[in-house]
């Protein structure tokens, strides 16, 4: 794996350019930029608390393969190995069901087309 320094996508793809001129192998350097974004992600979890006994990692990129292998390895070398990742390739769809979810709620309470207050809000700004 090839140790990728940016996680930011214009620095990062110059710093990409620069290591396949060089001649060294894209599966490397895919290898390393998604250690450094997993990485970065990781970064950011410990800020608010970190990993306590389980962590579950859901979204699209649950289907790739590399990162999930790269997130399990940083949550066990960085955490421990008794910790349980939760990742399953259906766990594309978490953002939907609990949108679904939460809408059924408001169905239930009677509260069928509230939207959030962000967004009355910002119509009412709109609109004045």
């Amino acid at each position: 794996m090839i140790k990728v320094n940016s996680t930011c996508t214009v620095f990062a793809t110059a710093e990409l350019r620069e290591r396949l001129s060089l001649g060294q192998r894209r599966e490397d350097i895919l290898a390393g930029l998604h250690h450094a974004i997993i990485l970065r992600a990781m970064s950011l979890l410990a800020r608010s608390g970190g990993v306590k006994n389980e962590f579950t990692f859901t979204g699209g990129v649950c289907n790739n393969a590399m990162a999930v292998k790269v997130l399990r390895d940083l949550v066990r070398t960085n955490y421990s190995e008794d910790i349980v990742l939760n990742v399953h390739p259906d766990s594309i769809y978490m953002g939907a069901l609990g949108a679904a979810m939460f809408a059924l709620e408001d169905s239930r309470a009677g509260q069928v087309g509230l939207l959030p207050s962000f967004v009355t809000d910002a119509r009412s700004e709109i609109r004045s």
